[in-house]
Formats: C-alpha cells, structure tokens, sequence
C-alpha cells in the first residue's frame, strides 16, 4: 500500500475478488486518523508512489484494447491527472511493476520473463530492454532504495541486485 509523497495519506484498493467485472475503488485514509474516502472508481489500475515529496504518484491501467499500459499522475486528493506514457506491450494485464523512488522510471516486467523494461516516465526517450544471465525468470522486482537498480526477490530470504544505472 503506497503512502503520498507529502506522507498524510495511505492508498489502498477495495474490490471484488470473486468478481472481475466490477471497478476496483481506489481510497486513500489520513495517517493521522481518520475515515477512509473514495479517490477514483477505475475498472483497472494500480498505483505507485514515489519515496520523495517534490515527484507524485503513478498510476497504471491497461488500455481499452488490452494492447498497452498507460502511465497517468495521480493525486491522492483529486485522482487521475494527465496522462505521462504508453508502454505498448503484448502482455499487458500480466506486467507488474514499480516506481522509482525518485518517480521518474518505471520498471515493468512479466514475471515469467526473463527481460524486463525500464521506462522514463517525463522523457520522449525510448524504455531500455535489460535481460538477466542466464534466463533467470523475474518474479518479484523491486527498485532498491538508492534509484540505482532493482531487486529480484528470489524467496523471501534470498535476493539479488541488478544495476540499471
């Protein structure tokens, strides 16, 4: 669950998991106490936040025709902001993905790959394509605290660092 840049508000996701067909509410509640208040109803996203105050959050959804992830700003008070980036992709719906803790890049990635995508978020550059040793597949990645690369969890004891800087 992300927290706001500015750290009053907490982000969270309500839905119906045994029904696919209904929106996903996006909340925020105040971390100072307090109830919980609709941001947006979306029929599919996600959101990431970044570490610093001075970048926004991110918000991702699949487009209409299930053939690209769009990259939006998002603000825990008015919700959807203008859109940043399209990432076209054959798999979609099965990309997960991260914000860099500076908010400028994203990391996108299927879990059964063994490449992954790393895309500006505020520049007309290209993503770069990184790919592990070996074929080694993905699972979870994460961007490390320092921006400077990303982690693949392999269990939740072992890990590895990959420099993308």
């Amino acid at each position: 669950m992300p927290v706001s840049p500015d750290g009053k508000w907490l982000i969270y996701f309500q839905y119906d998991a045994s029904d696919p067909s209904q929106p996903i509410h996006i909340m925020r509640v105040p971390l100072s106490g307090g109830p919980s208040q609709e941001i947006v109803k979306l029929q599919s996203g996600t959101v990431r936040c970044p570490r610093i105050t001075s970048a926004t959050c991110v918000l991702a959804e699949i487009s209409a025709d299930h053939k690209q992830m769009l990259f939006s700003v998002f603000d825990p008070i008015s919700g959807k902001g203008h859109e940043l980036k399209r990432f076209a992709n054959d798999h979609p719906d099965e990309l997960a993905w991260d914000l860099s803790p500076d908010g400028t890049q994203v990391v996108a990635f299927r879990d059964t790959d063994s490449q992954f995508h790393i895309i500006p978020l505020h520049l007309t550059a290209g993503d770069r394509i990184l790919r592990t040793q070996n074929g080694i597949n993905l699972k979870n990645l994460l961007w490390a605290a320092d921006g400077k690369g990303v982690l693949r969890l392999r269990s939740y004891t072992a890990r590895c660092r990959i420099r993308v800087r």
